[in-house]
């Protein structure tokens, strides 16, 4: 195992959500407490947003809004 994934996956167990893309090295995906169904770099950091709005009942206000 590279050195990279190994300290990518000792983060993963410290944080309070972690998440993996669906196309995440194999060894990270059983660490994740979420794994989207979007790979990285196609809108996965999106659908984790929109997870995380949804579960806060605030989706619908934040629909059309940007930075």
């Amino acid at each position: 195992m590279s050195a990279m994934i190994s300290s990518t996956g000792r983060v993963m167990e410290k944080v309070g959500l972690s998440v993996a893309v669906a196309d995440a090295h194999p060894l990270l995906i059983p660490r994740a407490d979420y794994v989207t169904r979007i790979a990285g770099g196609r809108g996965a950091v999106r659908e984790v947003c929109d997870l995380l709005l949804l579960a806060q009942g605030k989706l619908d206000e934040a629909k059309g809004q940007s930075i």
